[in-house]
């Protein structure tokens, strides 16, 4: 069962990710992974270690100002986390708006996480992280 201490360590880790996605600080971002971690996204995307992630973020990052996207919110809700002192497992449902250059603001995914956490030191990571997305409900 994880501790208290083990399980804000968590939550931490999951907020601190998610402001570095969304201000685009790349190295922040790539730190939240173990050196061997995964990272499985949309489309069939896998990218393992962490230099390799980091340079995968770094070209979303530019596509992303490259699309028009002035600013991103990450927003993840329903944490569950199982585990032990030295690993969990974490799911939440996650949502992204964003907003463009040219105004407009929207949800631009919807889907959820399954992660494979492992704690090095004192320090909680990401060793496999699965964004799975679901399709946006048509507005009417």
């Amino acid at each position: 069962m994880l501790e208290p201490r083990d399980h804000l360590a968590i939550e931490e880790l999951y907020s601190r990710y998610n402001r570095a996605s969304d201000s685009g600080d790349v190295a922040e971002l790539a730190d939240k992974y173990t050196e061997d971690g995964v990272f499985i996204g949309a489309g069939g995307v896998r990218v393992e270690g962490r230099a390799a992630f980091r340079a995968y973020m770094q070209e979303r990052v530019a596509a992303r100002a490259r699309s028009g996207i002035r600013f991103q919110q990450h927003w993840i809700t329903n944490l569950i986390l199982e585990g032990d002192a030295q690993a969990a497992t974490g799911f939440c449902y996650v949502v992204v708006i964003d907003e463009k250059v040219e105004g407009g603001t929207g949800v631009r995914n919807l889907g959820y996480y399954h992660d494979q956490l492992r704690k090095e030191g004192e320090k909680w990571l990401f060793e496999r992280r699965e964004y799975r997305p679901e399709p946006l409900p048509a507005c009417t």
